[in-house]
C-alpha cells in the first residue's frame, strides 16, 4: 500500500457520523486505485452524483410508497459521489471557482427535488396540500441558512479591505496563499476507538449528509409524512439559530468597522 497516496486521499477530517463512519472511508477505499486517472475530474464526479440523486428523486415519484429500495440506493450513491468530488479536487489539486459553485448549487437543487418528490407522493396519497407546504417551508429555510452564510462572508470582506490598507504586503501574502490540505492525524488503535466513540455521539446530528440516510430509512418504512416533519423541525430550528448567530456576528463586525468610518 502506498501510504503517501493514502495520506493525500485522507485530505479532510469529517465530523458528522455518516460521513465519518461510512462515506469517507468508503470514498477513500474506492478512489485509492483510480485517483491518479486525470479523466476522473471533480466536476465529472459532481455530475454523476447529480444524475444519481435526480434518479433517486424520480424513483420516489414513480414507485409505490414504501417500495423505494432502489431510490434509497441511488440517493446513497449520490452522497458517495458527493464525497468523491471534493476528495479528488484536493488530491489532484484541481480546485476551481466553477467546481465549488457547481457543487454547492447542485447540492441544493438536487435536495430540493428529492424533498418535493416526497411531498408530491404524500400529497397524492392523502389528498392534502400539507406535505407540499412542509416541503416548501423546510427547503426555503435551508436556502435562507445558505444565503445568510454567504451574505455574512461578503460583509466581512469590508473589514479585510480596511485592515489591508494598514499593511498591504501582509494582506496580499495572506490572501493569495495556495490552499493547504490538512490531513487527519495518525492514530493508534486505542485513539481510533476513542475517536469513533466520540463520533457516534453525532449520530443524530442531522447534518446535510446524514439527512440522506435518515430520510431514506423513513421512506423505506413508508413514513413519508414523518420525514417531512423531521426536515421541517431540523431546518426550522436551524434557520432560527443561524439567523440569530449571523445577526450577532454582524453586530460584532459593526463594532470592528466603526474606527474606519
Amino acid at each position: 500500500m502506498d501510504r503517501e497516496r493514502l495520506q493525500r486521499l485522507r485530505n479532510i477530517q469529517s465530523w458528522t457520523w455518516y460521513e465519518t463512519v461510512i462515506m469517507r472511508p468508503l470514498a477513500i477505499l474506492l478512489l485509492y486505485p483510480v485517483a491518479d486517472f486525470k479523466f476522473l475530474s471533480p466536476n465529472l464526479m459532481t455530475s454523476i452524483g447529480n444524475v444519481l440523486k435526480m434518479g433517486g428523486a424520480w424513483l420516489i415519484l414513480v414507485s409505490v410508497p414504501g417500495d423505494v429500495l432502489w431510490a434509497f440506493v441511488l440517493l446513497q450513491l449520490g452522497v458517495l459521489f458527493d464525497h468523491f468530488d471534493g476528495t479528488l479536487a484536493r488530491y489532484q489539486r484541481r480546485w476551481s471557482a466553477f467546481g465549488s459553485f457547481y457543487d454547492k448549487v447542485s447540492d441544493f437543487v438536487t435536495w430540493t427535488a428529492i424533498v418535493l418528490a416526497i411531498a408530491w407522493v404524500e400529497g397524492e396519497r392523502t389528498g392534502s396540500s400539507l406535505p407540499l407546504l412542509l416541503a416548501a417551508v423546510s427547503t426555503n429555510a435551508q436556502a435562507v441558512m445558505g444565503y445568510t452564510k454567504w451574505l455574512a462572508r461578503a460583509e466581512t470582506e469590508k473589514l479585510r479591505w480596511h485592515q489591508a490598507k494598514h499593511n498591504p504586503t501582509e494582506a496580499i501574502e495572506k490572501n493569495t496563499r495556495p490552499p493547504v490540505t490538512a490531513c487527519p492525524p495518525e492514530r493508534s488503535v486505542g485513539e481510533w476507538m476513542r475517536w469513533l466513540g466520540r463520533k457516534m455521539l453525532n449520530i443524530f446530528a442531522f447534518q446535510e449528509m446524514d439527512m440522506f440516510l435518515w430520510v431514506g430509512i423513513l421512506l423505506l418504512m413508508n413514513e413519508y409524512m414523518l420525514s417531512l416533519w423531521v426536515l421541517l423541525g431540523i431546518h426550522g430550528l436551524g434557520v432560527v439559530g443561524m439567523v440569530g448567530a449571523r445577526l450577532w456576528e454582524m453586530r460584532t463586525l459593526d463594532s470592528k468597522l466603526r474606527p474606519f468610518r
